[in-house]
């Protein structure tokens, strides 16, 4: 009997790590997305509205953290192009997102915010091998 219980007890757990790694999280306006089920590379897509109801999107969100009021996140420039899904520019950019006043912050300084790129910078051997196979850049 204590072993059924156990059994039990392990099982809801798997579950809800499960089901925690690939719900969406919503954090302001925005909602962070597990991109495994859609997006072959990189961890997360970032989508929603900013203040003047304009959508945005990032396809290839490496990593994000919340900080005093910001939603840090790091990102590839690219999408889905005509023959699938392909970078523009293997940079990671920085971007920050004010959640109090929402707005879109894009490309800012990775020395002056040198602790918050540290912290959400470090990119999957997966994805850096997959930004250096040539098919997978983006014609323009």
């Amino acid at each position: 009997m204590k072993l059924k219980i156990i059994y039990v007890i392990i099982s809801i757990f798997l579950a809800l790590i499960v089901f925690y790694e690939f719900a969406d999280r919503k954090i302001g306006n925005y909602t962070i997305t597990k991109s495994a089920s859609q997006i072959p590379v990189f961890n997360y897509v970032l989508s929603g509205y900013d203040r003047n109801n304009y959508y945005m999107a990032e396809d290839f969100v490496n990593d994000y953290t919340v900080d005093d009021g910001y939603l840090y996140y790091t990102y590839i420039s690219g999408g889905s192009g005509a023959s699938g899904w392909c970078y523009l520019d293997d940079k990671l950019i920085l971007s920050r997102i004010n959640l109090k006043e929402n707005i879109i912050e894009k490309d800012i300084d990775t020395i002056k915010y040198e602790y918050m790129y540290k912290k959400i910078s470090q990119i999957h051997d997966r994805d850096k091998k997959w930004l250096t196979e040539l098919n997978n850049k983006c014609i323009k």
